[in-house]
């Protein structure tokens, strides 16, 4: 008996969920809508599509960037994090336009100066981690796995990212 009059209850409310899922709309709704990953930055071009601001923040230096400037916040995110105390001041903050300001107007010296005749000899330039040169030192380490190593860098740009960042300076460096 007890079970009969259990079963009713179930039958009930297994009736109404059907119900409610027939009705159902086509679309889920609901909550914040999710990315559109096809929009998202395809982050292998080169030549002129690469050599942009926009294009070098969204791939290598923003927040997710590969080689993010400011992902720990004793990187570059603030005046008091070590990476900024230690690298001529250069800090990113926290969007594409205070994190250009950094690079090309605010650090002493600059990071990337408004006249470049060799973008490689620029501050910029031999900070970056690259897979040919020097090894890891104080030049070629950005970014640092940790910055209480600056042996370990936690990005090595190819030399085709390094041709778009180099054709972004020849070309002004400007905030593109």
């Amino acid at each position: 008996m007890r079970h009969a009059l259990l079963a009713v209850p179930v039958a009930v409310a297994f009736a109404g969920v059907c119900v409610a899922c027939s009705s159902a709309p086509d679309e889920v709704v609901g909550g914040e809508p999710l990315p559109v990953i096809s929009n998202m930055l395809e982050c292998s071009q080169t030549g002129p599509a690469c050599s942009t601001w926009t294009y070098l923040y969204d791939c290598y230096f923003g927040p997710l960037g590969l080689a993010n400037c400011s992902a720990q916040s004793q990187c570059h995110a603030s005046i008091d994090g070590l990476g900024a105390q230690l690298g001529y001041g250069f800090v990113c903050g926290p969007t594409s336009d205070t994190c250009w300001k950094g690079m090309t107007l605010t650090s002493a010296p600059a990071l990337v100066p408004k006249v470049v005749p060799d973008p490689t000899k620029t501050f910029l330039y031999t900070a970056l981690h690259k897979t040919t040169g020097t090894p890891a030192t104080l030049a070629n380490n950005m970014p640092l796995e940790s910055p209480g190593n600056p042996t370990i860098p936690a990005y090595t740009f190819t030399p085709a990212e390094l041709a778009c960042i180099v054709d972004w300076m020849k070309a002004g460096a400007k905030e593109d």
